[in-house]
């Protein structure tokens, strides 16, 4: 079946059949203005009278690209080369090549892990899923990049102060914690050598003030026993996640010999 279909009369031009080349143009019977399509080569040809002359249409088509004039020709896709390129491969094969971007590549940004260089800036703030892997914790919801062997890192601690005589037992102090957090280790330093026992209770702001009640410590209470400095990193018991906004309480519960004593506790911000 013909690709082709009859149009009314344009002007003064007749569409008629289509013939499958130009060499089977009618010599006979044609009018002036008669127009017919030659197949093969898409080219419209009009009777003068006398001759069918070309007018127009698809001419020759595509005859070379890249100096290449293989009758068919290919184009695909490839990675090769540091920059976006066209590459003739012969025998009417052209080649797409996008490589990836990379510290030395101009490319695609992909799926996987690449090494990208140079300043890039962003007209508005990146959105970051959160993970946690390598010791990088990325949080894009609350704004926080950090290492937990570093930048995650935080310490909460209070000093007792006995004013050069050995304090009295009791609460010597509160704390707010801002952030969540996980209690990694205590440490206890001292004026001198001596001993003592530190307890330390912990609520949430709107149950405020902690009591015994609410000790995270279970039964290894931070303790100093004539000694000036102390370190537990195993914590027994204790609890040790810290939410935000939690309230602690520091009570000693004995002291002697020393007069001034830091606690410290090494928490990983979550």
């Amino acid at each position: 079946m013909s690709n082709y279909v009859d149009l009314p009369a344009v002007g003064s031009a007749s569409w008629k059949d289509p013939v499958s080349t130009a060499a089977a143009l009618p010599a006979t019977g044609n009018s002036i203005g008669d127009a017919r399509v030659a197949k093969d080569t898409s080219i419209i040809y009009v009777w003068s009278g006398s001759a069918w002359v070309a007018a127009g249409g698809g001419g020759g088509g595509i005859t070379s690209i890249n100096a290449d004039t293989t009758a068919a020709q290919t184009l695909s896709v490839g990675t090769s080369g540091t920059d976006f390129a066209i590459v003739d491969a012969g025998g009417g094969s052209h080649v797409f090549n996008l490589p990836s971007a990379s510290s030395s590549n101009r490319g695609v940004i992909t799926t996987g892990s690449q090494t990208i260089a140079g300043a890039k800036t962003f007209s508005s703030a990146p959105t970051v899923t959160p993970f946690n892997t390598a010791g990088v914790v990325v949080n894009s919801a609350a704004g926080l990049l950090s290492s937990s062997t570093n930048i995650g890192l935080g310490t909460i601690g209070i000093t007792i102060d006995g004013g050069g005589v050995t304090p009295s037992t009791g609460v010597k102090g509160y704390i707010y914690i801002p952030y969540a957090c996980t209690i990694n280790s205590v440490t206890l330093m001292a004026d001198v050598s001596g001993s003592c026992v530190v307890d330390i209770w912990k609520v949430a702001y709107a149950s405020f003030p902690p009591t015994v009640a609410n000790t995270i410590t279970a039964s290894d209470l931070p303790t100093l026993s004539s000694q000036q400095n102390s370190q537990d990193t195993t914590l027994t018991g204790w609890t040790t996640s810290v939410s935000a906004g939690d309230v602690m309480a520091f009570n000693l519960n004995s002291a002697s010999t020393l007069t001034r004593i830091n606690l410290v506790l090494k928490v990983t911000k979550t």
